[in-house]
């Protein structure tokens, strides 16, 4: 499988040397959820769905808990998970309130990454090995099939 992507013709009449040059987005496919991530985790384990289920259920509650602690969340090679918040302006600290400034409260996600020795390459394995297609092109050859 790979991630499908779609092309699409940028369109602006302010910067002429950009405008008509194309660009690529990520397709949105299916879902994804929980009882499915299971199901693929018991079929390569050995556990069953629903073991699995409960482990994937209490790691959720887990990493809610400990970011809501103020915790970082580092799950090895997929990545680092914390909670992160955009306020409005104030004019002093004392003035703060939480409940008025803050805005919007954001879960971030980050890839690990592992510098490659000797280089100041960053190497990150969460995004490696990805392959992408077009999809008007994998629509012309389903087409062709």
């Amino acid at each position: 499988m790979a991630i499908v992507l779609k092309l699409y013709k940028h369109k602006d009449s302010k910067n002429k040397e950009i405008d008509g040059k194309w660009y690529a987005k990520t397709k949105k496919m299916q879902e994804v959820d929980l009882d499915e991530i299971a199901r693929l985790l018991a079929g390569r384990t050995g556990m069953t769905r629903g073991a699995a289920l409960t482990v994937l259920v209490e790691v959720v509650d887990v990493m809610k808990e400990q970011m809501a602690n103020g915790r970082t969340v580092v799950l090895g090679d997929l990545g680092r998970f914390c909670y992160s918040v955009r306020s409005e302006l104030f004019d002093q600290p004392e003035d703060f309130d939480a409940s008025r400034h803050i805005k919007r409260i954001l879960c971030r996600f980050l890839p690990i990454g592992h510098r490659t020795p000797g280089t100041r390459h960053m190497r990150y394995p969460l995004l490696e090995d990805l392959k992408f297609l077009v999809a008007d092109k994998l629509a012309a050859d389903d087409e062709e099939e």
